[in-house]
């Protein structure tokens, strides 16, 4: 556990689009403990596994079809790298969440299902930020992030499911889009 708290995220610079490949990346960080040298490769694997979309993501950035594209570049990676496997789900795409206590606590349970480090979320965010970000610790009622913008941990009470309620004004908060979240767990061969 104290072995995790040292290992920072990779990170991606302030205006670019790429934080779907950002997250993918840190998501098998985490689980597997990558060195720089094979963080580095990993971006390889993935930048080629959506080279057709360059540039134009580098400014735009993606969406699902395209996480869909590079869990899939992960996972082959993985078996090769770690003979083991990324094995990915979307188990909230077609639930309905009333609130963002029942979100967090939908994230928390899938977390505990298969323990620390072995499991989190990539986590689609609306306004103000559009951003994909790793989850991978809740604790109380603050959510923690290995996050390529450098986002360390939020209260509960700063996101919402509400897009009214949205955005980077005074008052408003973090939105959740908890149709664009994805669950990545440590499996065998």
């Amino acid at each position: 556990m104290s072995k995790r708290r040292h290992r920072a995220p990779v990170e991606q610079g302030d205006i670019d689009g790429l934080c779907a490949i950002y997250a993918t990346l840190n998501a098998c960080k985490l689980m597997f403990g990558h060195t720089e040298k094979q963080d580095e490769k990993l971006l390889e694997v993935l930048c080629k596994s959506v080279a057709d979309l360059f540039p134009q993501i580098i400014w735009d950035g993606t969406g699902v079809p395209t996480l869909y594209r590079l869990f899939r570049a992960a996972d082959a990676w993985v078996q090769k790298k770690h003979k083991a496997r990324l094995l990915w789900g979307a188990p909230l795409m077609r639930s309905k969440v009333a609130s963002v206590e029942e979100f967090f606590e939908r994230l928390r349970e899938g977390i505990d299902a298969h323990g620390e480090g072995r499991a989190m979320w990539i986590v689609g965010l609306g306004k103000p930020w559009d951003h994909w970000t790793v989850v991978d610790r809740i604790s109380g009622r603050t959510v923690w992030f290995f996050d390529s913008w450098g986002m360390k941990h939020y209260r509960f009470d700063s996101f919402t499911l509400d897009k009214t309620k949205a955005g980077d004004k005074k008052g408003q908060k973090i939105m959740i889009d908890a149709h664009q979240t994805f669950l990545l767990r440590l499996g065998g061969l």
